[in-house]
Formats: C-alpha cells, structure tokens, sequence
C-alpha cells in the first residue's frame, strides 16, 4: 500500500502544474470567441500545456526513480517499478484535463458525465480482474483504461462540437506517441539523467512548434 500511494502522491504532483495552468486559462476559455486571434492564441497555449506536461512527465517517468533512490534508498524500491508504469499515463492525463476545460466551457457536462461512468465501469472490471493477478500494477492497468477511454471518447466529444478538427486529432496523437517513442529508446540506451532531460526538453518543444502549431500559429 505505501508502495502503491509513492506512485500516485507522484502521479498527482505531476498533474499540479498543468491543472494549474487550465485553471487560470478556464474564465478565458468561458468568453468564447470565434475570432481566429482568439483560436490561435487559444491553441497555442493548450498545445503549449500538453506538450511541456508530457516532457515533464516523461522526464519523471525515467529519472523519478533515480533521484527517489538518493533521497530513500531501497525503503520504496517497488515503488519504482510502479512510477515508471504509472506515470506515462500522466501524458494521456494531460490531454484529457485539457479537453475536459475546453468542453465545460461548451456546457458539455451531461456528455461528460457519460463518458465518465462509462470508463469508471470500464476501470472497475478491469480492476477486479487485474488487481487479483498483478497486485498495484493491475491497478495501474486499470489506470491506463480509464485514460484511454476518457480521451478516445473526449476527442470524439470536441470533434462533434467542432474544438478539434481531424488533423489536429492526428497531430496530438502522434505528437504524443512520438515522445513515447523518444522516452522507450531513451530507458533502452540507458542515457545519463542530464542528458535524457536536455533531449526531452528539445523534443517536447520541436515538437509542440513544427507538430502541434499551424503554420500561422508558427508565425
């Protein structure tokens, strides 16, 4: 249990900084505009969120551990384990959390309300099966349904009412699967902490500019 609560206290302290950055974006998105100042800005700063959280939690995801060992030695050694399952899921995280203010601020809570059952349902099934076999890490797995299905059907949400169009969809996906990638050949090649920091700090900001902005937005 005190294993399991390290992973998620670090799971939710590496959320804190994008939810605050959605709070204070919140009253602006409320305003609402169609104007195309308004929307580029509006995409430049949420794309700007999801990719600097997604450097973050990538950066925690592989070095985490490391600097918990200094502090603790090999009190929470299994925690380790779970921070580097764990915490890759902060980036999915990350882009639901800001889908999710934009959609509020439409007035889409009932949709929201429905997507969140349906993938809590989702999450509880697996947990009950999962948990048994695999211990924490089946609630991890759980954790991971949870998030898949909350931003497949959040993306699906902001496509109909018309926040995201298709390509910005492929975009973030891929802008998302792209740093996954980067963080894999990074734990592979066993790339020193200051090093892999500097990598995924270029990375997540190459790729938020030439991936994630318009070429306007660019400009």
């Amino acid at each position: 249990l005190a294993n399991s609560s390290v992973a998620n206290k670090a799971h939710e302290v590496l959320m804190l900084p994008s939810g605050i950055a959605m709070l204070k974006i919140y009253p602006w998105l409320c305003k609402g505009s169609a104007r195309p100042a308004f929307l580029k800005r509006l995409n430049i700063i949420t794309t700007g969120v999801l990719a600097s959280g997604a450097g973050l939690a990538l950066a925690a995801t592989l070095y985490l551990p490391q600097v918990l060992e200094w502090i603790w030695g090999d009190k929470y050694q299994f925690a380790y384990k779970l921070i580097r399952l764990l915490l890759p899921i902060a980036v999915l995280s990350i882009a639901i959390m800001i889908l999710y203010y934009r959609l509020i601020a439409k007035g889409m809570e009932t949709v929201l309300l429905k997507a969140s059952t349906v993938a809590t349902v989702l999450q509880l099934a697996v947990n009950l099966i999962a948990i048994p076999v695999y211990g924490a890490s089946g609630a991890i797995l759980g954790m991971a349904t949870l998030a898949t299905t909350n931003l497949a059907y959040y993306f699906a949400t902001a496509r109909r009412v018309g926040i995201l169009k298709n390509h910005a969809i492929v975009k973030q996906t891929g802008f998302m699967l792209a740093m996954f990638m980067i963080a894999v050949v990074l734990s592979q090649l066993q790339v020193s902490m200051l090093l892999g920091l500097i990598i995924l700090c270029i990375s997540s900001v190459i790729g938020w500019f030439a991936t994630l902005l318009t070429r306007r937005e660019q400009k």
